[in-house]
């Protein structure tokens, strides 16, 4: 068995500023970008997120939304692109006709529109 350490002294992300993660496969890129977006607890040290929220608290699901994590792998989805495009937006609040719109925005602005009836097999 591995027994792979993420040893990070400090690092600080500032607030508008794009940051790459670059090294060989089997550093911890993964495991670290996990732990900034709480999918993985951290076993010693403290993350702190002073532009995104309130030091006192944290709130994961105000963390996330301000934070683009696309992991290498995603999970697959059921259903139609269009029913998974609605349910996303509605956990985000948009509901009504709102979700309607957004949902033909999203699929027209990215060349979705011909497969919103597809499934995760037919869009590749």
């Amino acid at each position: 068995m591995n027994d792979f350490k993420l040893t990070l002294p400090e690092l600080e992300l500032k607030f508008g500023e794009i940051t790459s993660l670059v090294g060989e496969n089997g550093n911890g890129k993964t495991t670290l970008l996990r732990i900034i977006v709480g999918e993985l607890a951290q076993s010693s040290g403290v993350l702190k997120y002073p532009a995104l929220i309130n030091p006192k608290k944290h709130n994961w699901d105000k963390i996330k939304n301000q934070i683009a994590y696309i992991p290498q792998d995603i999970p697959k989805w059921s259903g139609l692109l269009v029913d998974n495009l609605h349910f996303a937006a509605v956990i985000h609040g948009i509901k009504g006709k709102q979700n309607e719109d957004e949902v033909e925005f999203v699929l027209c602005r990215l060349g979705l529109y011909k497969y919103r009836s597809s499934t995760w097999n037919k869009i590749s």
